[in-house]
């Protein structure tokens, strides 16, 4: 499982998120949402919980899109200092379609973190 250090780009640690959501169940159930974890702030964890329960705030119907979905392509992303926002849209394997917010932003030692993550148009 990838974990985060200075040395991996924004573009990687985005593509590795999604690519992970996508096989969400390789190689063992849950995959996918542990390696989201693993680069959640700890500002996120105080909000979603341990690894435990941010599975069940994952398995919420607003983000089963992300999981096994079939595409995502990047729409926007946005900079401002060390906070960047990323939109994404993401079609499932039945073609349903959701637009994600991924908010990251760089620690003090140049490692990413995600900070939020909201699907657009929800509540």
């Amino acid at each position: 499982m990838l974990q985060p250090t200075p040395d991996l780009s924004l573009d990687v640690i985005a593509n590795t998120l999604l690519s992970a959501l996508k096989h969400n169940d390789t190689p063992h159930a849950d995959a996918g949402i542990e390696q989201l974890y693993a680069f959640t702030s700890a500002r996120m964890r105080a909000t979603t919980g341990d690894l435990r329960t941010f599975k069940r705030v994952m398995r919420n119907p607003l983000y089963q899109t992300l999981l096994g979905h079939a595409d995502a392509q990047l729409v926007t992303s946005m900079q401002l200092g060390t906070s960047v926002r990323q939109t994404w849209r993401v079609r499932s394997v039945t073609n349903d379609e959701g637009v994600y917010v991924l908010a990251f932003k760089q620690q003090p030692d140049n490692s990413w973190l995600l900070t939020g993550l909201v699907r657009e148009g929800a509540g």
